[in-house]
């Protein structure tokens, strides 16, 4: 059957062809110059015009784990979501939530269609507020995932955990999920999908919204649109201070690790690990946010630990510098040793090509414990020329046997140091599928913080760093 909105060639004359390209025509015309709508001027997580998102479709993709939606269908999912936002029902009860105001619904839908696009395109945030007068504001997550060879259900989930957890990393529980897969699939494999993110929402006691979308390139299987209302009354995050310990609650690498399963270079004892990791909600968040002591919670998606570490920097007053210790951070087993093989790690080199100037390597140890001796150690640490993940490779000890179980960490640490900064600096930008957590707290807090993570089943939570004045770089202890 014809759709409506695309007649048949075949049953045209030449001249309603001829009008008919010339309308389609002057439509892309006016929809590459319409103006952009603009975020709100008081979101701290503004990300890239409207107008220059909507280009985004047309250009060649960057390496993003996500996959470009065609925009017409973004914009289908974000009327969609609209409604199921409206037939959602706050906990608290349907009399306690205004209304949307109907003028908003425009913008919310541009919002939305830049989230999906922005995503693709590796520049989203984990999360996009939009905010909305009396109403408050809406915090959006969104994904579009490849497909994953051989596991459809897997890319489900990811999907799923990727919208969701990006929108409890800022400590709000979403209130709706929209699931959209790709229009030609099979009924086997949409089951598959629907039934991967039906399992991940579940956890959260949230049901599934599904609809069909199409893709622009083909290698998108699935959508997934997370969509929160915060009231105007709620008090924002309290902003990082000089001083504060950053804590990760997820390990590093799933970016590049899932790079290697679309390759095809994962055993099945690997891509279930790292599928854990890559659904892993980050239920602990909206308690966390409750802590008076958590200063900052934030959502690592796309752009990596170090896009996130660069956007807590520009909040702290005065500037601040971001200090992490490669030797504690967090790693997914096997991402140290698969992080120089040729071709690892896209997302996480376009992520240093756009911010790496900002990522120093130096020299010296990080005091975890408390703040004495920190600035002494930032101000005498030595620089560490940076090198590329082929000379790392080569200047690397020989991989451990496999059949050996060894701990990634120990890995990093007893490699050398050219080969070390390169692996940590790779590590660092590396792009987290289904979403990260970061913390920032004073020393006093990270007891807490920690127990609540490792309790939660977080087991790769660990302080990694701390924030000192400064000018807003981050310096990456070796």
């Amino acid at each position: 059957m014809n759709s409506p909105d695309v007649p048949d060639a075949a049953l045209e004359t030449p001249a309603t062809q001829t009008t008919r390209k010339g309308r389609a025509a002057r439509q892309e015309q006016a929809y590459l110059s319409s103006p952009a709508s603009g975020l709100p001027p008081e979101s701290m997580l503004a990300e890239v015009p409207v107008a220059t998102l909507r280009r985004a479709h047309l250009e060649p993709p960057p390496q993003s784990f996500h996959a470009r939606i065609d925009p017409a269908d973004a914009r289908r999912l974000a009327e969609d979501a609209l409604r199921a936002l409206q037939m959602a029902e706050p906990i608290t009860g349907p009399s306690s939530s205004p209304e949307l105001p109907p003028d908003s619904r425009p913008r919310i839908i541009d919002e939305i269609c830049a989230s999906f696009a922005a995503a693709a395109n590796g520049d989203a945030r984990a999360a996009r507020w939009v905010t909305i007068g009396g109403f408050g504001s809406l915090v959006l997550a969104a994904a579009s995932v490849p497909s994953l060879p051989g596991d459809d259900e897997a890319s489900g989930r990811i999907a799923a955990a990727h919208a969701l957890s990006g929108v409890l990393g800022v400590g709000v529980r979403p209130t709706c999920l929209l699931f959209a897969t790709e229009g030609s699939l099979d009924d086997e494999g949409a089951a598959a999908l629907l039934r991967g993110a039906q399992a991940v929402a579940a956890e959260i006691r949230l049901g599934v919204h599904p609809g069909e979308c199409r893709t622009v390139r083909g290698d998108a299987v699935c959508a997934a649109l997370a969509i929160a209302r915060v009231p105007p009354a709620r008090v924002g995050q309290r902003g990082a201070r000089e001083g504060d310990t950053i804590i990760l609650a997820k390990a590093q690498g799933i970016g590049i690790l899932l790079e290697m399963w679309r390759a095809g270079g994962l055993s099945g004892s690997e891509r279930a690990s790292v599928l854990a990791s890559a659904s892993q909600l980050l239920t602990p968040a909206p308690l966390l946010a409750c802590f008076e002591r958590v200063h900052v919670l934030a959502g690592i998606g796309e752009r990596g630990v170090l896009g996130s570490l660069l956007d807590l920097c520009a909040t702290v007053p005065g500037g601040a510098h971001a200090c992490i210790d490669a030797a504690v951070l967090p790693l997914h087993a096997g991402a140290a040793e698969r992080a120089v093989q040729a071709g690892a790690g896209l997302a996480a080199q376009r992520n240093l090509a756009r911010h790496g100037a900002r990522l120093q390597c130096v020299a010296g140890d990080l005091p975890l414990a408390g703040n004495a001796g920190l600035a002494a150690a930032g101000e005498a640490a030595r620089d560490v020329a940076p090198t590329t993940p082929a000379q790392a490779l080569a200047a690397a000890p020989a991989p451990p046997d496999e059949s050996v179980e060894s701990d990634a960490s120990d890995e990093l640490a007893t490699a050398p140091d050219a080969a070390r900064s390169a692996i940590s600096r790779l590590l660092l930008a590396d792009a987290q599928p289904g979403v990260g957590l970061l913390v920032c707290c004073p020393a006093e807090g990270v007891s807490e913080v920690l127990a609540v993570l490792l309790q939660m089943d977080f087991g790769h939570a660990a302080p990694v760093g701390k924030i000192v004045a400064g000018a807003g770089d981050i310096r990456l202890l070796i």
